[in-house]
């Protein structure tokens, strides 16, 4: 019956970071001219509470970030940055997010996508 060898939990002590994820979604749809106070309020304050907190939060970024599925959603990552000029602007703008994400203090990060799009 279930796992016999766990008393009572499974142990799992890291969080989802959700409003990492959901920030650097609204950080991305702000227009350059007016991102670098949307970064220091919402980006850069959170992680560093974060950082000291007990908590160990994964900074991720999930399907629903990443995929559209059988309709296109205001949530996927390149449709926030619509305000960019072109495509090279875009996808510049997603590395950016991409980086910044690997270097934020976290206990550890993730991206996941849905299995057919990687096929």
């Amino acid at each position: 019956k279930g796992y016999p060898n766990h008393s009572r939990t499974m142990n799992f002590d890291l969080k989802w970071n959700i409003g990492w994820s959901n920030d650097a979604r609204n950080s991305l749809r702000t227009p350059y001219a007016e991102r670098f106070q949307h970064w220091k309020q919402k980006i850069l304050d959170v992680s560093n509470c974060a950082r000291w907190s007990n908590d160990k939060m994964i900074c991720t970024l999930s399907h629903d970030d990443t995929n559209d599925g059988p309709f296109i959603s205001k949530n996927i990552l390149l449709n926030c940055v619509s305000h960019a000029r072109n495509d090279m602007n875009k996808f510049a703008d997603l590395r950016n997010l991409f980086t910044w994400q690997i270097c934020i203090p976290s206990h550890a990060h993730m991206i996941h996508i849905e299995k057919k799009a990687i096929h």
